[in-house]
């Protein structure tokens, strides 16, 4: 029970009011869970679907006085989800730098003719799912116990700390490896695509 777990580690907050916020964290590495599950790969699914939820959680001492306007910043992410979960389960692939430029070398026709018979599916799933977020919104709390937003940053930011060690890259430096493995997950796969097409425009 989720609310049974949250109680126990955090035991001063309400627990009713702080769900909704992580609930809406938990959208955002949703994907990773989704595209492991669909290779068999169970364990990585639930390992990078936590390690994802944790690094939208190291931010939050600095936003525990403003918990809605940290969704709010948040807002470009959570309506860049559908689309990533759309790919995985057509593409049974994630975002990279690949699908950017299928993206940019994609006239309008072509776009069309790929998105004419999901465009309902898609509206209706778009309009749940806005509607599901701004439910969840409307119920996050303002603040948040300053005590408990430092240990629980603190916790995630030692998960990232520790990230690189199963996979470790000795070829490069620590941040290198850092960079890694944010780049390896939703939305970095994402931010990495992007930077690496803009890099080639450049020569």
């Amino acid at each position: 029970n989720m609310k049974f777990v949250i109680k126990r580690l955090f035991p001063s907050w309400n627990v009713s009011s702080i769900i909704p916020f992580l609930l809406i964290i938990a959208v955002i590495p949703v994907s990773e869970l989704l595209f492991n599950i669909l290779r068999h790969q169970f364990a990585k699914g639930v390992f990078t679907f936590v390690f994802g939820v944790l690094i939208f959680l190291i931010p939050l001492v600095l936003f525990r006085k403003h918990l809605r306007l940290y969704l709010i910043f948040l807002i470009p992410i959570l309506l860049l989800v559908p689309f990533n979960l759309g790919y995985i389960l057509y593409f049974h692939s994630e975002m990279s730098e690949a699908t950017i430029l299928m993206i940019i070398n994609t006239n309008h026709n072509e776009a069309f003719e790929l998105l004419r018979s999901y465009v309902i599916v898609l509206i209706i799933f778009m309009v749940i799912y806005l509607f599901v977020l701004y439910w969840l919104y409307r119920r996050v709390p303002r603040t948040i116990d300053t005590k408990k937003t430092v240990y629980v940053s603190s916790v995630s930011l030692m998960a990232l700390a520790i990230s690189p060690l199963p996979i470790y890259d000795h070829n490069v430096s620590y941040s290198e490896n850092i960079k890694d493995a944010l780049y390896d997950i939703f939305p970095g796969n994402v931010v990495s695509g992007i930077t690496n097409v803009l890099y080639q425009d450049k020569f």
